[in-house]
């Protein structure tokens, strides 16, 4: 019992100071990566996707608290599931693969268009779509990039605040350390985020 109450007491202390450099990191992302101005509205999103996964939510609350910190009036996110990329070339009509949802490209456009600045997540599990057709991958990534052809212009000519920023995902974590358990591995690739960033 004794060693239990001492692991579970390493473990509360291992979450805490994970919290705290989390904190550091999301005011870096606003200070610094973004330079987020007061009246500023904030969108965010998934890097190379639709949608940020449920699995970094505690990585864009930071973000919203030091948004709103920073003076932001409103802070945006789009969640996402990445597994729904993988249904859809797996099971969507041959024919259906240049459907892509305006209303996402069209809402980031507004914001942007407002001078609001924009937030993309890096860390999707980079064996999304390993093993699938070739071509139906490149179907859908050059429907995507034509999409977002409009914010990919702002962010390249630096015509808005923008920032990518990576995130420990936990399939990401367990390609990069696959000895690891799947919580150790996460946990070592938040460590190395953090170190990059000089946190």
């Amino acid at each position: 019992m004794l060693y239990l109450g001492i692991s579970q007491t390493r473990g509360a202390m291992a979450s805490k100071k994970h919290e705290q450099l989390l904190h550091k990191y999301a005011e870096a992302i606003i200070k610094v990566g973004l330079n987020l101005r007061a009246g500023q509205r904030l969108i965010i999103t998934l890097a190379a996707n639709r949608g940020v996964p449920h699995q970094f939510a505690p990585l864009v609350r930071e973000v919203a608290k030091a948004a709103y910190a920073a003076g932001a009036k409103y802070v945006e996110v789009l969640w996402g599931d990445e597994e729904m990329l993988r249904l859809r070339v797996e099971h969507a009509p041959q024919d259906s693969y240049d459907e892509y949802p305006t209303w996402q490209v069209d809402a980031i456009m507004n914001m942007i268009d407002h001078g609001d600045a924009l937030l993309s997540i890096s860390g999707m599990d980079p064996d999304l779509l390993g093993g699938l057709d070739p071509e139906i991958v490149g179907k859908m990534q050059q429907t995507h990039l034509k999409a977002w052809a409009r914010i990919s212009e702002k962010v390249t000519t630096n015509a808005i605040n923008w920032c990518v920023v990576a995130a420990a995902g936990q399939a990401w974590a367990q390609k990069i350390f696959p000895d690891l358990t799947p919580e150790k591995a996460q946990a070592k690739l938040w460590k190395a985020i953090f170190e990059a960033s000089r946190i």
